[in-house]
């Protein structure tokens, strides 16, 4: 099976891949970059075989399977006007440049939708800032100007080493979604991974209950 996974999926793919061994040990799952095309327009065209992505648009001849969830992280330089302000609204971020990133020509497309939906739904339009190259490029651009951008909390993890601060919000936000995507037909190693990735799903959902 070719599986490309994405950014800041690395725990949900190890997840994967070790629960998916453990249960179908003879079958190989080769980690495969998606390479220059789209991830799901690869899937279509045969190139892979399924792809951990962070969006699910509806998509002829493809299936997605959610596997999991976790918050939104916004992050801003430690020198940022607002690092120390305690909870404060997404809104006072509206004149602060929103930096974005790249990554694949699909990915970043819906990426960047995702994020503007998540302002529009504060109630304000951002103020877009620089597109990076990578996510190391954003947190870097982010450390020495007044730009802030959404982290996953996979992601979000010791950015406090490029001068980089989690901002306190007041604001509720929407969770952020990877789903497992493959072709709406798949064949039958493909459908054994997806039920991995369901089993997983799950688990998260039954812990989070134990949680509450």
């Amino acid at each position: 099976v070719r599986l490309a996974s994405t950014g800041g999926a690395w725990d949900v793919a190890q997840k994967l891949l070790a629960e998916h061994h453990a249960a179908h040990p003879s079958v190989d799952v080769e980690l495969q970059p998606a390479g220059r095309a789209p991830k799901l327009q690869a899937i279509l065209e045969g190139q892979l075989d399924a792809a951990l992505v962070h969006s699910a648009p509806p998509t002829p001849g493809l299936s997605f399977i959610e596997t999991s969830t976790e918050p939104w992280h916004v992050v801003a330089s430690a020198r940022h006007p607002l690092a120390d302000a305690g909870p404060i609204s997404l809104r006072a971020l509206q004149a602060d440049p929103l930096a974005l990133v790249a990554g694949d020509p699909g990915g970043a497309r819906r990426l960047r939708e995702q994020l503007l939906d998540l302002c529009r739904a504060a109630g304000f339009e951002p103020t877009l800032g620089p597109t990076l190259a990578t996510l190391e490029d954003a947190l870097i651009e982010i450390g020495r100007s007044s730009a802030w951008t959404f982290l996953r909390a996979a992601n979000a993890r010791d950015v406090a080493r490029v001068g980089v601060v989690e901002l306190e919000l007041c604001d509720e936000l929407p969770p952020a979604r990877l789903w497992l995507a493959h072709r709406s037909a798949p064949a039958p190693a493909v459908r054994a991974l997806a039920a991995v990735a369901r089993r997983l799903r799950c688990a998260q959902a039954g812990g989070a209950r134990g949680n509450e």
